[in-house]
């Protein structure tokens, strides 16, 4: 074995430092130029099991994190929560209270003035029976094209008209 900052060979039981953050083996004169750091014991089997648990548990959020990012509510879902809910013959506190949600988020939410949280949207979905969590491919995307042609991001983004009634 030779030492990982020198390259002399050892013959002896290298000592283990850390150099900026970097694990060495180190022969002894080297060993001074870092400072030394224990290796832990390697584990034993049942931890070694519940520690492939987390990775695979890891690895399963992480994928469903990033399929919630590719999810998007549906237009006009604030109407169409309105509409499940009075089609159900529900109040918005009876609604609240399945949903296990304040009734202020629930009117919030029904006004369109808050926007509910990928969680909350699965709630409702399944309470009402209706979908508003979709694919942002599966939505429909009306695309006009300018005079010139060529495609513009003011030809894809909706824009919302202001009330010109403000001073």
């Amino acid at each position: 074995m030779n030492c990982e900052i020198c390259g002399i060979e050892i013959y002896y039981q290298p000592k283990r430092i850390v150099v900026d953050g970097v694990k060495l083996l180190a022969c002894f004169n080297c060993a001074s130029m870092g400072e030394s750091y224990w290796k832990p014991v390697t584990a034993s089997a049942p931890k070694a099991v519940s520690s492939k648990l987390n990775i695979i548990k890891k690895q399963r959020s992480a994928s469903r994190v990033s399929e919630l990012q590719n999810i998007e509510l549906t237009d006009q879902w604030w109407e169409k929560i309105k509409k499940a809910r009075l089609k159900r013959d529900l109040t918005q506190e009876e609604l609240a209270k399945q949903a296990k949600e304040k009734l202020s988020i629930i009117q919030k939410i029904e006004t369109g003035k808050m926007v509910p949280n990928t969680q909350l949207a699965k709630i409702l979905e399944h309470l009402l029976k209706i979908k508003l969590l979709v694919k942002p491919e599966d939505k429909e995307i009306e695309v006009k094209t300018s005079s010139l042609g060529e495609l513009t991001l003011g030809d894809i983004i909706h824009f919302k008209k202001r009330n010109s009634s403000k001073g």
